[in-house]
């Protein structure tokens, strides 16, 4: 088997670029391996990827990093436009790996993470495709995550003025960064053929059944064609915030997370193919974790499905 790993070195402080030598040894008992690192400019490594795509035959592609690594692989394995698209398979090193607690990887296991990137377990996992529009013109991604607008995306825009925190701490003085000042937004939704308006304090179109790396989101898959819609005013939002609090505080384990999985599941659902946000004044907009510009209108859909690699 041939593999193409793609690193992002300052993955966790640059914890993956230090722990390749031992990822690479446990990745070469199984396979062949070509390494290629990611670039602070995006489109570079888009290209980059798509030319070791369209000169070697690899039969999956490995992300090591966060969420937003695997963001950046999954749009340059569909940009390839290969006649069919190689597996995939996730080393996580990010803040919250939701995809790779979807996955089912043990987070706390570099070694077993690899062979299970070089392995023979595969299960389907849904690609979908955000477009967005606004006053700067129009913006076409596929994405793995979650697409979010509302407090969330204020939020991971914030994130950049504290990356030197690290981690949730990054997170957390972010949020208290916005959160006083971000007001609800008024939003015309529709999910395939129901539509309605709403006012609301945050929505996430998620692909994955986890969200912000701890809180489950009730009736999400990552694998049966299905966008799923949570929509949240200051009180849902609040009490989901509250819940992934306590959860990190459970250092102990006292189970204290079982009875907040009923608060956890307050906020409005819904389930579709595809999924429009018409927004009355222009908001961020976050994807896979990266802010992008504000926009007016957001509309998601699933476009395919690979196959990736899991855990047991």
């Amino acid at each position: 088997m041939k593999l193409l790993v793609v690193l992002n070195p300052s993955s966790h402080d640059f914890e993956a670029r230090e722990r390749w030598p031992m990822l690479e040894g446990h990745l070469e008992g199984a396979a062949s391996v070509t390494l290629l690192e990611t670039e602070p400019d995006e489109k570079k490594t888009h290209e980059r990827i798509r030319e070791a795509l369209s000169r070697g035959s690899f039969d999956r592609v490995v992300s090591i990093g966060g969420d937003g690594t695997l963001h950046t692989v999954a749009n340059a394995i569909v940009g390839a436009r290969l006649a069919s698209l190689p597996d995939l398979a996730v080393i996580a090193f990010g803040t919250a790996n939701n995809v790779a607690r979807s996955l089912r990887l043990p987070l706390d296991d570099l070694p077993r993470m690899a062979r299970i990137a070089a392995g023979s377990v595969l299960e389907g996992f849904d690609l979908a495709r955000v477009r967005t529009s606004g006053a700067r013109g129009t913006d076409e991604r596929i994405w793995v995550n979650c697409v979010g607008t509302g407090i969330d995306a204020a939020v991971v825009s914030a994130r950049k003025n504290y990356r030197e925190l690290g981690g949730y701490l990054g997170y957390a003085a972010a949020l208290a960064e916005r959160s006083v000042a971000h007001r609800s937004i008024d939003v015309r939704l529709t999910v395939d053929s129901q539509s309605f308006s709403t006012r609301l304090y945050n929505v996430v179109v998620s692909n994955v059944p986890i969200y912000a790396g701890t809180l489950e989101l009730p009736g999400s898959r990552r694998d049966d064609g299905l966008l799923d819609v949570y929509l949240m005013d200051r009180l849902e939002y609040g009490s989901k915030l509250l819940s992934f609090a306590i959860k990190k505080a459970d250092f102990l384990n006292w189970g204290v997370s079982e009875f907040l999985e009923e608060i956890t599941e307050n906020q409005r659902t819904l389930h579709g193919r595809t999924v429009k946000l018409e927004l009355e004044t222009p908001c961020l907009v976050q994807v896979d974790g990266e802010a992008l510009e504000e926009s007016t209108t957001i509309e998601c859909d699933i476009v395919g499905r690979v196959r990736v690699a899991v855990g047991s």
